[in-house]
């Protein structure tokens, strides 16, 4: 039995013969620490990426499968090819409601052996969308709107 998840991979045996059983378990999985913190992984290879995505938690990036990032916005891609172009795009629909990217996929081209840093820049918050009207009709186009407040001790003056 075998489960390869996002912070590693575990496997479970189990053999019995009439010369006796054996139990076994494994556990693989890489380890990143960098001046973000550490970051766990699936089995790291030679040249790998540490997704940075601020305040992003369970954001995918396409095509890998079981990794996500954790609770700060952080996941690990376990393999990259050296001296290549190599695109990382985040699944988009994995971001949560309150959080946009500039952009979803960036370019790396990584040195054998190293660590690069995908940086992706995060927008927290939430979208909405005004109606505006005067007297019922829509504004005109470039018109400029003012957003004035009244709290209750002001509605009283």
């Amino acid at each position: 039995l075998q489960y390869n998840g996002g912070y590693g991979n575990v496997s479970l045996g189990y053999d019995h013969s009439r010369s006796g059983s054996n139990a076994s378990l494994g556990l693989a999985g890489g380890v990143i620490a960098t001046q973000y913190g550490v970051t766990l992984s699936q089995p790291l290879g030679d040249t790998v990426a540490l997704l940075r995505v601020p305040g992003a938690a369970n954001v995918e990036p396409e095509g890998y499968n079981g990794i996500h990032t954790d609770s700060r916005g952080y996941a690990v891609m376990p393999t990259l090819s050296a001296y290549r172009k190599n695109t990382v795009s985040l699944d988009t629909a994995t971001l949560g409601e309150n959080v946009d990217v500039e952009q979803s996929g960036l370019t790396l081209i990584p040195t054998s052996g190293a660590v690069v840093l995908a940086n992706y820049k995060t927008h927290i918050g939430y979208r909405v969308l005004f109606s505006l009207r005067y007297h019922g009709e829509p504004l005109p186009f470039g018109a400029q709107a003012e957003v004035c407040l009244l709290y209750p001790s002001d509605a009283a003056d």
